[in-house]
């Protein structure tokens, strides 16, 4: 069965409020099967928590995601889902690419939806190795992909509805409900710092 994760490492700008908000956008916007988890190092009895076990710094705790099995979908907690998005998922589900991530304005890879049908440990038994050496995860599962000749591909391959709400909605005035499912914040934008997109 597909299984949605986020991740909630504790000391940061996150919490288990963000984590239900995108639990509760699942169960309004998702109608296919799934389990919904969240990585952490901290108990929320009301959630499924896969404990965090490496106390890797910040953002590079997501690389503990690679330790789980697809199909798996991965969300960022600064992250809107607008519109039902099963149509999204069962395109990624035959897709060929082994991984499939955002694309960014400047990256290959920038990680904050994921999607993998397999399993894609190597990314996180090479990593968990050298991450010292890197500013961020995003440049390191770029690395670690192509080294081990994982396959890839964008969401925003599907088309226009899985967008930056910086960088393609010039911060929410080019928002569209009707054909933008998926918004996702970045840098210094949250979807609870701003008016024009619903959360």
């Amino acid at each position: 069965m597909l299984k949605i994760l986020t991740v909630m490492k504790s000391g940061g700008e996150y919490g288990f409020t963000h984590v239900h908000k995108i639990k509760n956008m699942c169960k309004e916007k998702i109608t296919i099967p799934y389990e919904f988890y969240c990585l952490s190092d901290l108990e929320d009895e009301s959630l499924n928590i896969i404990k965090l076990q490496d106390d890797l710094p910040g953002w590079f705790s997501k690389l503990e995601l690679f330790k789980i099995v697809g199909p798996c979908f991965y969300i960022d907690l600064d992250t809107i889902i607008f519109n039902n998005i099963d149509d999204i998922l069962l395109n990624c589900r035959i897709k060929p690419s082994q991984l499939i991530t955002l694309r960014g304005p400047a990256t290959r890879v920038w990680s904050g939806l994921m999607y993998w049908n397999h399993s894609l440990i190597d990314i996180y038994t090479e990593s968990k190795a050298i991450y010292k050496d890197y500013a961020g995860d995003q440049q390191l599962i770029d690395e670690i992909s192509d080294k081990n000749g994982i396959s890839w591909s964008h969401f925003q391959e599907q088309g226009r509805n899985i967008v930056s709400f910086q960088h393609n909605l010039n911060y929410g005035k080019h928002f569209n409900e009707r054909i933008h499912d998926i918004i996702f914040f970045h840098e210094d934008t949250r979807p609870w710092k701003q008016s024009v997109i619903s959360y």
